[in-house]
């Protein structure tokens, strides 16, 4: 059920509870393992699909002047995580090499009362710790970007935010992109643009 666990949570959740309770009928304080009749949800593969070059080059027309562009232009060529792409930092560019570096994210606590971003100084895993060439398209994107920043920081004065100065992905103010404004914008832009 929408926001329930999925099958392989599920199924890693019985692994760990199994393992306790074979530890429990080993010390012989229960007769057998419960876990053994448990039945699991069907593991369901995701099937990704993908934009063609004519869905690409719409969608980049339809961001055009909205705040969201360079990541969404970021993400779309590099395949990212939307927590890799809004953890992303100026200091993970090197315009001099040609290098992004993805080894940061940004992922949202979603507790009832408290909805705060969690800022985190490592991937997913291992394998998601990597260099990419930095495209040409991107390098553009990121120094218009660059400037448009130091610009909002002119203009904002003691009001901007300098909490995430290193980070990419800030609106007009410095604030940090939220993972789910960033889903929902998105949402909305899809919508809008049929």
């Amino acid at each position: 059920r929408k926001g329930g666990l999925s099958p392989k949570s599920i199924r890693a959740h019985k692994n760990i509870i199994s393992q306790a309770l074979d530890m429990a009928v080993k010390n012989k304080l229960i007769p057998s393992n419960p876990c053994q009749f448990v039945i699991l949800p069907p593991l369901v593969r995701y099937e990704s699909t993908f934009y063609n070059e004519t869905q690409i080059k719409n969608l980049f027309t339809a961001l055009k002047g909205d705040p969201m562009l360079p990541l969404v232009k970021i993400t779309a060529l590099y395949g990212l995580r939307r927590s890799e792409v809004l953890g992303l930092k100026w200091s993970s560019i090197d315009f001099e090499k040609n290098i992004i570096t993805i080894k940061h994210k940004v992922v949202q606590r979603n507790a009832k009362k408290n909805r705060s971003i969690l800022l985190k100084d490592k991937t997913k895993n291992k394998s998601s710790y990597r260099s990419l060439p930095l495209l040409p398209i991107i390098a553009d994107v990121l120094k218009k970007y660059k400037k448009k920043i130091q610009e909002n920081k002119k203009m904002c004065g003691n009001s901007y935010i300098t909490d995430y100065e290193d980070y990419i992905c800030v609106d007009t103010m410095g604030k940090l992109f939220r993972p789910e404004y960033v889903t929902d914008h998105f949402r909305l832009l899809l919508k809008n643009n049929g």
